[in-house]
């Protein structure tokens, strides 16, 4: 239910940069399915006065031979001079495995980004996806990496130049690392790499990094810390880097 609000909610907006979609992952996942929600809510008043609202939601279906899963997110923040900040995207990808710790891979997006003034993005591609695991002397595993590279077309409409539209074709490639000490503690860092085929100068990069601690089996507070760099953004009043801070509570069931 609260998948098909909040696409519902992504689709009636106008719907640009990259989109982390590896780290609402469970860290030990098992066949079956899996669901997660973080949620976060901001409020000031006083000589200040803001109000912000974050949601992201993972779903997960998992068998030995393929993998399909969705992440919707959306996010809201305005002062007393006005609305500051709307994005969404939602994202589905499908993985069937191929040989050995190999996954072959597809996905499509679609995104808006009020802040960085991208009123609509949208994404297909496919590709290549690497596994592997290292487990403690009980089985357990305390560490794992998956590395992925592809070809995936991209539109973006900016709120800039009259509409100003751009269609490329990227190649993107990711690494997401994860160690698990125990049950209740994990790190992990995400690093997205894409660039234009034919314009080697014109590359974006987005790194992810979180540290989760586990209260119970269904509830978790998460530190994040974000960092985004695009080589050659469409003007010049748009800077080539974003980075931000965030504390949040994730919700599995």
């Amino acid at each position: 239910m609260i998948f098909l609000i909040l696409i519902i909610l992504i689709s009636t907006q106008n719907i640009l940069s990259q989109i982390d979609t590896e780290s609402l992952r469970k860290v030990d996942m098992k066949v079956g399915h899996t669901q997660n929600l973080l949620t976060n809510i901001g409020l000031r008043k006083g000589n200040t006065e803001f109000f912000s609202l974050g949601i992201n939601y993972r779903n997960d279906y998992l068998t030995d031979k393929y993998h399909a899963y969705g992440v919707a997110s959306l996010a809201y923040q305005d002062n007393q001079f006005g609305v500051f900040q709307r994005s969404g995207f939602i994202h589905i990808r499908y993985l069937q495995k191929w040989a050995g710790n190999f996954w072959k891979e597809a996905y499509t997006q679609k995104q808006f980004d009020y802040f960085q003034r991208l009123k609509d993005r949208n994404i297909i591609g496919g590709g290549m996806r690497y596994n592997i695991d290292i487990n403690d002397s009980s089985d357990k595993r305390i560490f794992h990496l998956y590395a992925g590279t592809g070809i995936m077309y991209e539109n973006e409409l900016l709120n800039i130049k009259e509409n100003y539209s751009t269609n490329l074709i990227r190649s993107s490639s990711y690494l997401n690392l994860s160690w698990i000490p125990n049950n209740d503690f994990n790190i992990s860092s995400v690093i997205y790499y894409q660039w234009d085929l034919f314009n080697s100068e014109d590359y974006r990069i987005l790194s992810i990094s979180s540290i989760n601690f586990r209260f119970n089996k269904s509830l978790s507070f998460v530190f994040q810390f974000n960092y985004r760099y695009d080589s050659d953004p469409p003007i010049r009043e748009i800077k080539k880097y974003d980075y931000e801070l965030r504390n949040g509570i994730k919700f599995e069931f």
